[in-house]
């Protein structure tokens, strides 16, 4: 249906178009003819000459090619753009025949007043004869084109709509998803356990013939704790002032420091001295946390302790045990301060501490003196 209306509207708008022409070109005829008729009347019935007529009737046919080759070039430009031959060679026909008419005027412009006046009314009646005519032969091929046209579209099979979409499935799309999502996790994992050469487990460490002391885990009491810490915006490198050694007795990180002190009194039998360095590949593995509650547990047992605190740029035992900083290590090693005079009592009996410096000074200090002799020590050895 919209096929058949679509060739009937561009038919009805041709139509409709030459109905606007008809009348202004009837109207220029009837003019033209009573024009005409009033300069003949005026000079006696003037007749042209056989070269006029000649003349004019080779006129009026190029006007009229002219005119219908303006009607093709109304259609056909709806159809091509003007750089189409087909449209090119409409307009080259043109030029030749407006070439053509130019040469004709030529001729006319020679001949005497009284024939040019003639002629050019004559011209004028018979052009605007051979327009309207045309214009009246065109309305009634497209008053039949439209009454007669007829559509070159038809249905086979009507379109049937579905239920559910075609695509994408999305059920199948998840469960594939699910699963590529599932085996890519399993690679990546089993893929990273094979490339990992770290340490584990205690056993591996055993296996490496090196001791293992203790376990400790977690604490959630110190995490939760160094948390509310970080949220409420203290300092103290956002970390808990709390001794698990003090406050949290019954955590399971402190019955595995009691453990490790049990074992560490057994070893340090057979050992030189009675020195203990605890440290740790990397920041914030809990060296100070170990460290600050072991003293305290051995402290508790009724052994005397001297915590040193040898991380003189980030330490923060001293908050652990709400110590101000003051002398610390830095100053003994330097020279600045005793030992006696950088030891700090804490509030746990038995546990003594030296902090690191308040203000950290380059560590080229200590590096100029010999690295076994601990200088302002009276030469004694580490």
């Amino acid at each position: 249906m919209q096929n058949v209306e679509r060739k009937s509207e561009e038919a009805a708008k041709s139509l409709d178009f030459l109905k606007d022409q008809l009348p202004e070109v009837r109207s220029f005829l009837d003019s033209a003819e009573d024009k005409l008729n009033r300069f003949r009347q005026a000079n006696d019935s003037v007749d042209l000459s056989l070269e006029a007529k000649s003349v004019l009737d080779t006129v009026v046919g190029v006007e009229a090619q002219l005119n219908e080759l303006t009607l093709k070039e109304a259609e056909i430009s709806k159809l091509y753009t003007k750089e189409h031959p087909a449209y090119r060679a409409l307009m080259e026909k043109r030029a030749t025949l407006q070439q053509e008419k130019d040469k004709l005027n030529k001729r006319v412009s020679v001949m005497p007043k009284t024939q040019q006046v003639i002629l050019r009314l004559t011209r004028d009646v018979q052009a605007a004869q051979e327009i309207y005519m045309q214009l009246l032969n065109k309305q009634q091929k497209l008053g039949i084109t439209k009454a007669s046209t007829v559509g070159n579209v038809r249905i086979v099979d009507p379109a049937v709509t579905q239920p559910r979409p075609v695509k994408p499935q999305k059920t199948i799309i998840v469960l594939i998803a699910t699963l590529l999502g599932g085996l890519f996790s399993t690679g990546f994992v089993l893929l990273k356990t094979m490339l990992h050469r770290g340490i584990e487990s205690p056993e591996q460490l055993e296996q490496l013939g090196i001791n293992v002391y203790a376990c400790i885990p977690l604490s959630e009491l110190q995490h939760k704790s160094d948390r509310e810490t970080m949220l409420s915006g203290k300092r103290s490198s956002n970390r808990s002032s709390t001794l698990l050694a003090v406050g949290n007795l019954s955590d399971l990180a402190i019955e595995a420091v009691r453990s490790l002190r049990t074992r560490l009194h057994f070893a340090l039998l057979e050992a030189k001295n009675n020195v203990l360095m605890i440290s740790g590949p990397s920041p914030s593995i809990g060296k100070t946390l170990v460290s600050i509650n072991l003293a305290a547990v051995i402290a508790q047992a009724g052994r005397r302790i001297l915590v040193v605190d040898a991380d003189m740029r980030k330490g923060h035992a001293h908050s652990l045990l709400n110590c101000e900083l003051g002398l610390g290590l830095s100053d003994v090693l330097s020279g600045q301060a005793s030992p006696q005079q950088a030891i700090k009592q804490t509030s746990i009996e038995n546990l003594s501490f030296i902090s690191r410096q308040d203000s950290f000074e380059p560590i080229g200090v200590v590096d100029a003196q010999p690295p076994d002799r601990v200088p302002g020590m009276g030469g004694q050895r580490v």
